[in-house]
């Protein structure tokens, strides 16, 4: 860790000049140079420099399809360096926005998914299931209006595979539960459903390997939503 922190002495200052003058040509490289030390800092956990950076990364001009990936590859980092502080300083509802913001562009959806993955992965259930239900909402609603392989890869693999995984079926069938509600309500009941098996015991995390390699004696629960 010391070689980090000479590294992290070294580049944060002609880095902060770059982001403060606007040189926006740079700017994605620096975000992934500080993606990569801050990776190197887990089990250490977040630096006083990176605690002063992380709330100019949430502003929304930021947020360009150029700096969407490494500013998504940014907050995954923080994610899995010390979730648990994020949650502590109340930064979970910015960091969603940032989220929802990549997870808007066709071109970030994949930096989206990766975001998202880490949010799950290093987040205690308790600590985010009340922004669970707009996660999900916001992720069917997305894959009603634009249905493509990236995205259901990306839905299936990054979120639903791993929220199963991590986090239990229970908590992701009572969220589609209360969504198939409210979408009846709307269409008076009508729908076209569908059936997702989801091995409770593995971590998907690319669907297309999962549907070309045979399952082994996987526990599968079923979960029927209506689209």
């Amino acid at each position: 860790i010391g070689t980090v922190d000479k590294f992290e002495g070294a580049l944060f200052g002609p880095f902060t000049a770059v982001l403060t003058r606007d040189v926006t040509e740079f700017k994605q490289y620096v975000f992934q140079i500080f993606a990569q030390l801050l990776e190197m800092r887990k089990g250490h956990g977040i630096s006083p420099g990176y605690w002063n950076l992380f709330q100019p990364c949430l502003t929304a001009t930021l947020w360009t399809r150029a700096n969407t990936p490494a500013l998504s590859r940014l907050l995954t980092a923080y994610l899995n360096v010390d979730a648990l502080a994020l949650s502590q300083r109340n930064q979970l509802q910015p960091l969603l926005g940032c989220w929802l913001k990549a997870q808007s562009g066709v071109s970030t959806q994949a930096a989206a998914f990766e975001l998202i993955t880490a949010f799950i992965t290093n987040m205690p259930l308790s600590a985010f299931q009340q922004f669970l239900p707009n996660i999900v909402q916001t992720l069917v609603t997305r894959m009603q209006k634009h249905l493509n392989l990236r995205f259901v890869t990306g839905f299936l693999g990054n979120f639903w595979g791993v929220l199963v995984a991590k986090h239990g079926c229970a908590c992701l069938e009572q969220n589609l539960d209360r969504l198939q509600v409210s979408e009846e309500k709307q269409r008076g009941g009508y729908g076209v459903e569908i059936c997702v098996c989801c091995p409770d015991c593995c971590l998907l995390r690319n669907v297309r390997d999962s549907f070309t390699h045979s399952f082994f004696s996987f526990k599968h629960t079923t979960l029927k939503y209506r689209i």
